[in-house]
């Protein structure tokens, strides 16, 4: 076991130590990258609305946008900030 573990530790070592390539010129990069690119898919992943109609929109000093607060009072746990007095 120790003799294989050198071995594949010494591999390492030798591949690292080369000159630095540009993984996008390699041949695997550009077989996987060919057959990603073949595969239809729409992304329709999207995490934020617009802006114009994202809640928490706030006006502030600079404008219409959001403030930490109106972020978190809008977000998955709203919260009501307690007066002091």
């Amino acid at each position: 076991m120790k003799c294989s573990c050198a071995a594949f530790f010494a591999f390492i070592t030798l591949v690292c130590a080369g000159e630095p390539c540009d993984v996008k010129k390699s041949d695997s990069f550009r077989r996987i990258k060919l057959h990603i690119d073949s595969v239809p898919a729409i992304d329709t992943h999207d995490h934020l609305k617009p802006l114009s109609i994202l809640q928490g929109s706030v006006r502030t000093d600079q404008g219409i946008g959001m403030t930490l607060y109106s972020l978190w009072s809008s977000s998955y746990h709203s919260f009501k900030l307690e007066s002091a007095g």
